[in-house]
């Protein structure tokens, strides 16, 4: 039993310490080349948080309801530094340094590192259990950030 409980123990301290490493993550884009043409229609801003400066990009990171782990708060890292506990039916905003190459993005199930993410443009985040969508903020978008609500500011 004593030996059980210490492999236990190993197996899970070793992917716990896992999960927070970023390097070999490959680069993927935020946005599809399909939708650099995509015409939104600018009601879709009207109620959004506007933009801190110019260089300023922000992404609404919405996590849809879903029964995949719906119990527990998701503790969500931007570019390595905690961002939002979030629950489920829930979405935070970051904003983000839009001049910079890339920015990574840890979820309790993934890690991504996106790139192309321009000044000036709202882009969304939307989970769903274990699955994941990406692109411009868009009628879409909108329509699933109706669905949650804004999570809790973190404590400092």
């Amino acid at each position: 039993m004593k030996n059980l409980l210490i492999i236990s123990l190993v197996l899970v301290t070793s992917t716990l310490f896992g999960q927070n490493f970023y390097d070999g993550i490959d680069p993927i884009s935020i946005t599809k080349p399909e939708m650099e043409n995509e015409v939104i229609d600018p009601s879709v801003f009207a109620n959004l948080e506007p933009f801190q400066n110019n260089n300023d990009a922000i992404v609404y990171v919405i996590r849809s309801k879903s029964m995949v782990g719906s119990a527990v708060k998701w503790a969500i890292e931007v570019d390595k530094a905690l961002a939002a506990n979030v629950k489920n039916k829930e979405y935070f905003v970051i904003h983000l340094d839009g001049t910079q190459k890339g920015h990574s993005f840890f979820f309790p199930h993934s890690k991504f590192n996106y790139t192309n993410i321009k000044p000036n443009k709202y882009y969304f985040i939307k989970t769903k259990g274990f699955a994941l969508e990406t692109g411009y903020f868009n009628e879409y978008a909108l329509k699933e950030l109706k669905k949650v609500k804004l999570s809790a500011a973190l404590k400092k």
